[in-house]
């Protein structure tokens, strides 16, 4: 899962130099809206704050981030992605986003195949998680707040995410 959201930002940081949006109606004739953006991210989009030191990671892209959304009547979504990198460890950088996090609910842990740190949470983890690295998430279904922490040879790279859903998506 962690791979798929950084491809995800990479992607769509990496393809899309302005804002993309476009509008259609639905098969009930509802008007929807979709977008791809890569302006440069507020830092406070993405519901927490940047690790201290940390700097943008622009080795696959310029370091814009993503902005997705999909509106369609009372169904939607808004994805916040981007990407960062720290000389500190992996363990530093974990302990600081637990902290973050924790303003949200209880911070479910994933690593490997399953949770590393149980929680009471509704948000579960990924079953194809590659196991390099570990994801922080907390929050709801609707709304998620999501951090990969990844081991570098020469520090830390931290993918933060913030999913908002409205509806049944």
């Amino acid at each position: 899962m962690l791979k798929f959201r950084l491809l995800v930002l990479t992607v769509a940081a990496g393809l899309m130099t302005t804002v993309l949006f476009a509008q259609e109606k639905n098969s009930k004739g509802e008007s929807g809206r979709y977008g791809v953006a890569s302006e440069k991210l507020d830092a406070k989009q993405l519901g927490v704050a940047v690790y201290p030191g940390a700097r943008l990671e622009k080795k696959n892209n310029d370091g814009n981030g993503a902005n997705l959304s999909f509106d369609w009547g009372e169904t939607g979504a808004h994805l916040y992605a981007q990407t960062y990198v720290t000389a500190d460890s992996p363990e530093k950088v974990l302990s600081f986003y637990r902290k973050q996090l924790s303003k949200y609910g209880k911070v479910l842990e994933c690593r490997g195949n399953g949770a590393e740190v149980s929680v009471n949470s509704e948000l579960k983890c990924d079953d194809k998680h590659d196991g390099k690295g570990v994801e922080l998430k907390a929050g709801t279904e609707n709304s998620q707040h999501i951090v990969g922490v990844t081991p570098k040879e020469d520090g830390t790279e931290i993918g933060i995410v913030y999913l908002k859903k409205r509806g049944s998506i």
